[in-house]
């Protein structure tokens, strides 16, 4: 016999799973291939993505830096090679475009972080583990008790108050620009639960990494308001990152296989149409 709770569990399972299924592919979000909703429990299935976590990645081009010339500045060698620097800003405008993706169908991203986004082919990030935004607000509710809750990446008002929504997925992705120029450093790295709620309730900031562009913590401390309502919205957050591309003269990120270029009217949408260049609703060209 089935248990009440679990046959609870297995249909908000499926409605869950409906709704993960409908949402449209975008290439910076892993793909769901099939659900399993026969037997209990239910499974879903998703692309295999074969490069490893962004945070291991960013933590071993620390490593690198640090051993091919000791002598120097590890920090300073990081973020004078000129392909490192332009990957870490392609890298914010993915994840961000990704969870303003998902923000716009009403999915949310509990805890994002660098070890939760994934490589694929030529590095392009792909974010996981997201939610439709009523079970991504149960999952969170269930994380918040545990010993080992992720409160580093989570908002004050999740950790204290128990309330999450796209507000709290904001503080999420200014921690994660945190984590991307700390080049894979962990928050808060060495304190305990207590500890980091303790920084949390003393509005006790990150401080800047070393070489993140003033602009760029500009934007990270604004997904830090603690006023909920002050926070940008993601897309907000796209398009500062925009301005600061073109003031830094890098708008146009190429990684040897795809171009983004920011698309604003309706007749380079229809050039590029006929010239068959896929041009994504964020204004990113794929091709």
């Amino acid at each position: 016999m089935i248990a009440r709770a679990d046959v609870k569990r297995a249909h908000r399972f499926v409605v869950a799973a409906k709704k993960l299924a409908s949402l449209p592919s975008h290439r910076n979000v892993v793909e769901l291939l099939g659900v399993s909703i026969d037997k209990i429990p239910s499974y879903t299935f998703h692309a295999y993505v074969e490069g490893g976590n962004l945070r291991d990645y960013l933590q071993k081009i620390n490593k690198q830096a640090s051993t091919s010339n000791p002598k120097s500045s590890r920090k300073q060698q990081k973020i004078t090679q000129p392909a490192k620097y332009k990957e870490l800003m392609r890298f914010a405008y993915e994840v961000t475009s990704a969870m303003n993706f998902l923000h716009k169908r009403k999915f949310l991203h509990p805890a994002l972080g660098a070890r939760k986004i994934l490589l694929g082919e030529n590095n392009c990030s792909k974010l996981f583990d997201f939610w439709p935004e009523t079970e991504a607000i149960e999952i969170v509710s269930n994380l918040l008790p545990l010993p080992n809750a992720p409160i580093a990446w989570l908002s004050p008002e999740s950790v204290f108050l128990g309330i999450y929504g796209f507000e709290g997925d904001v503080w999420s992705i200014g921690i994660f620009l945190w984590e991307l120029f700390s080049f894979g450093e962990e928050p808060y790295k060495g304190k305990t639960k207590d500890q980091i709620e303790t920084k949390l309730r003393q509005r006790v900031q990150l401080n800047r990494p070393t070489y993140c562009p003033g602009s760029i913590y500009g934007i990270i401390m604004s997904a830090w308001e603690k006023d909920v309502e002050k926070r940008p919205t993601s897309n907000k957050i796209i398009d500062d990152l925009k301005i600061f591309l073109e003031k830094e003269n890098i708008a146009n990120i190429d990684d040897g296989n795809y171009r983004y270029y920011s698309i604003d009217s309706g007749e380079d949408y229809d050039k590029l149409d006929r010239l068959n260049i896929d041009v994504h609703e964020d204004g990113v060209i794929y091709g």
